[in-house]
């Protein structure tokens, strides 16, 4: 399945992504949230990106060229550390 284009990636439970795909997820505050993608296998963290979250939509582009897993997790926090989302990831 892969993720409409206006599709909160969170709402579902699997997606498969290419590189350079642009995922999008809704908040329902503004503040600091914390972007976790890790290996759905080993549970090893790959990138953690933090960022300034907005009301709504927001929109993050995921790069997977580099990486050599094929099943990921994407977890979005908010700045307490508070689960908004996870989701698992297919690079395809």
């Amino acid at each position: 399945v892969i993720v409409p284009v206006n599709s909160d990636v969170c709402s579902v439970a699997q997606s498969s992504v290419e590189n350079g795909q642009e995922i999008k997820f809704d908040l329902t505050k503004n503040g600091v949230y914390t972007l976790t993608i890790g290996d759905s296998t080993t549970n090893q963290v790959l990138t953690r990106e933090r960022f300034n979250g907005q009301i709504g939509i927001n929109k993050k582009k995921i790069y997977t060229k580099s990486l050599s897993v094929k099943y990921l997790y994407l977890l979005l926090e908010d700045e307490s550390k508070n689960k908004i989302g996870k989701t698992t990831i297919i690079v395809k």
